[in-house]
């Protein structure tokens, strides 16, 4: 009888090498990503900011109605951004799925797709993020477990065309792997809070440095918080590609892309 074990044991994710390959991707292809970014981001923050403003100024104009709160101009400012959000993030993610085989852009491709694709990617999404939410409401590490749990589901959807079966392939690629994933997760979404801090104390300074030209430093603002994005839809989806085809590698081998690790 051999004394060798019928098993491998698992293979490590390498999350350290996932988080340096996310940032050294985007770096290095940064002017394509960024560009292709900006502007759907800035689309976005214009469109909350303005819906944000309406709210407030309708519910402003009547201070003493309870149900001021919960007008349709509250519920446009809520789901008209995270709807566009969602449709954005799509986008790009194919896009970086594109740049990651060294492929030229396809834009008109990419808007085709992600429209082809509307209904399970809107479905799957809201639940998804319904579903991470009601698990931070649950102390915190129910949300995180969540979110690795549905954390390959976006490229799911897109790459392999799983439609609403996305959420199911996800939970197969992560298990075994939830843990590592949401400290790899984690390092990437601390250097976007890390921008999103500089950059609202870089608009924060300017307002009290010249409070007269209120009207300017908001569209600053809005400029600073769309490059912030721009960079974080960028960053997301290369992260999500990465750990989505290390995954692969690791549990059915034959990814295209596990050449990025080395």
């Amino acid at each position: 009888m051999s004394d060798t074990p019928d098993f491998a044991p698992p293979q490590k994710l390498g999350a350290g090498r996932l988080v340096g390959a996310t940032f050294r991707t985007y770096f290095q292809n940064f002017g394509r990503l960024f560009l292709i970014a900006i502007i759907p981001a800035l689309f976005v923050n214009i469109l909350a900011s303005w819906f944000s403003t309406r709210y407030f100024a309708s519910f402003m104009a009547n201070p003493n109605d309870p149900m001021a709160i919960f007008s349709l101009d509250y519920f446009m400012m809520i789901f008209v951004p995270t709807i566009l959000g969602i449709l954005v993030q799509a986008f790009i993610l194919l896009a970086a799925a594109d740049v990651l085989q060294g492929r030229a852009m396809q834009v008109g491709n990419y808007v085709s797709r992600t429209l082809t694709m509307i209904v399970p990617l809107l479905v799957v999404s809201i639940l998804v993020y319904l579903g991470v939410m009601v698990g931070f409401v649950l102390l915190i590490v129910p949300g995180l477990w969540l979110a690795a749990y549905w954390s390959v589901y976006l490229p799911a959807l897109l790459v392999e065309g799983r439609g609403f079966g996305a959420m199911g392939r996800s939970a197969q690629l992560t298990q075994g792997y939830r843990w590592p994933i949401i400290g790899a997760g984690i390092l990437v979404l601390l250097v976007v809070y890390v921008l999103s801090v500089i950059s609202g104390l870089v608009a924060g300074y300017g307002l009290m440095a010249h409070p007269s030209t209120l009207a300017q430093f908001s569209l600053v603002g809005t400029l600073l918080t769309a490059i912030v994005a721009a960079v974080s839809y960028g960053l997301m989806a290369l992260f999500q590609l990465l750990l989505f085809t290390r995954l692969i590698d690791i549990k059915e081998g034959g990814s295209d892309l596990a050449g990025v690790f080395e």
